[in-house]
């Protein structure tokens, strides 16, 4: 599977992950899936790695993605998101990235996996 999730509530803790050639699509649908979950906490950090990800863009796909994330996901989640992506991705994927990190609510984007999860340690588990 291009991309799915793992809630663990003992870790305090939800992983999403992105590889291959995800489509916009099976993204937006990840995120449907996850908020719809009964296991879904709004109060877990959540570590998206999408190292390796090559997002296959459609028309118009970009602005789809920052509408549901700013507008329907981000507003339903309530901890921090840690968003890894690494330096041999596009520059199309790593852009629309940083506009969405920069337009949800407590989100960063990082380059490094430990750093991702430092700083997620360090605002939840202060």
């Amino acid at each position: 599977m291009p991309c799915d999730y793992h809630i663990n509530p003992d870790a305090g803790l939800v992983t999403i992950t992105g590889s291959d050639d995800t489509t916009a699509k099976q993204f937006l649908e990840l995120g449907e899936r996850l908020l719809a979950d009964p296991k879904f906490d709004a109060k877990l950090a959540q570590l998206m790695d999408l190292r390796g990800l090559t997002m296959a863009f459609q028309k118009d796909d970009n602005e789809r993605m920052h509408d549901f994330s700013v507008n329907i996901y981000s507003p339903q989640v309530e901890a921090n998101i840690a968003i890894i992506m690494d330096g041999d991705q596009d520059s199309k994927s790593i852009a629309s990235m940083f506009r969405l990190a920069c337009a949800m609510h407590k989100t960063e984007l990082f380059d490094n996996y430990n750093q991702a999860l430092k700083w997620l340690m360090r605002r939840e588990f202060a």
